[in-house]
């Protein structure tokens, strides 16, 4: 955990602060493991009060302990580190950057703060409550440039039924009722993903994550026009099953060939979001790698862009980890 002072720290909440010191000061990592797995299955059963949880890059968010992003920050002070890592390492300050499933705002957070006020953030969340914390997560930090989009992106501009995820968590919430967990769904608009920006600022775009639980296919889909226009150093991350696009007869590398035309590559972002592993030190790793040959029941990061942008972005976080 890392509970360094920033320029929020006031806001913080004293309890969250409280619980990480409690943690931290276990004599044993094993009482520290066994306490923080406690807290998690104790936090499933209920929706614990919403508290303001500085992160570790000094931001401030607003985190409950019921799901499971909230819990990672609330007591980490982070999410998807891997993820955070590599965004902040290629984004520079001026850059426009997109994310596509935001939630509520692990990533977008650390993109407007790595892009900095000359920058935009354009930040795509279909559900409304999730918007809603979304937005009260950017003003919590005074992030005006970020524009926060309430619809799904996909191929055609209209309307959806958003399902609850398979195991009841927030981020896991999809369009794909297939997989619908049991609690309720939500009617949301869909917007062509092209046009969440104009053609100009799409040239100037270096980042686009998009991580929407099984609508990957949608979402390329409407960014098919747009994918050429991005810069030659912009990297594009897709959090996906590759079988699953297969199977529907839209193989990844289909959808992004663009891209792949001038001389993207395919890379597998490893980085583990447990307990165990997030007790350790942080760290990731990009390896090269066929999306095709790619077996796994579940999502997996790939990185998308041309081996030096790749190769930059892994040196620049290298060096902020040394």
């Amino acid at each position: 955990m890392n509970a360094s002072a920033g320029p929020f720290e006031t806001l913080m909440d004293p309890a969250v602060a409280a619980e990480r010191r409690f943690a931290a000061g276990l004599p044993h990592p094993w009482l520290r493991y066994r306490y923080l797995r406690w807290r998690q299955k104790r936090s499933a059963a209920r929706t614990a009060p919403a508290r303001v949880a500085q992160r570790a890059d000094g931001l401030m968010m607003r985190v409950d302990e019921a799901d499971v992003i909230d819990f990672a920050i609330r007591h980490f002070g982070v999410w998807e580190p891997a993820l955070g890592a590599l965004i902040e390492a290629h984004l520079r300050p001026g850059d426009i950057a997109v994310d596509i499933g935001a939630n509520i705002g692990a990533h977008t957070l650390t993109m407007a703060r790595s892009v900095g006020a000359a920058g935009r953030v354009v930040a795509v969340e279909p559900g409304p409550q999730t918007a809603a914390r979304l937005r009260a997560n950017l003003a919590l930090n005074d992030l005006q440039h970020v524009t926060v989009i309430e619809a799904a992106a996909a191929d055609v501009a209209g309307g959806a039924t958003l399902f609850s995820g398979p195991d009841g968590t927030r981020g896991r919430a999809t369009m794909d009722a297939a997989v619908a967990g049991a609690g309720p769904s939500t009617e949301i608009a869909t917007v062509v993903a092209a046009d969440i920006l104009s053609p100009e600022d799409w040239a100037r775009a270096r980042l686009v994550k998009i991580d929407v639980e099984r609508a990957e296919d949608m979402v390329l889909r409407g960014l098919a026009s747009v994918l050429a226009r991005l810069p030659g150093d912009a990297l594009l991350i897709v959090e996906t099953e590759p079988q699953l696009l297969a199977r529907r007869g839209a193989p990844l590398r289909g959808l992004v060939r663009p891209l792949l035309d001038r001389g993207a590559a395919f890379y597998a972002l490893r980085q583990r979001v447990d307990i165990r592993a997030m007790m350790g030190p942080l760290s990731f790793e990009l390896a090269p790698v066929d999306p095709d040959a790619v077996l796994s029941a579940s999502h997996t990061d790939f990185v998308i862009g041309v081996p030096a942008a790749v190769d930059a972005a892994a040196g620049a976080a290298a060096r902020a980890t040394a």
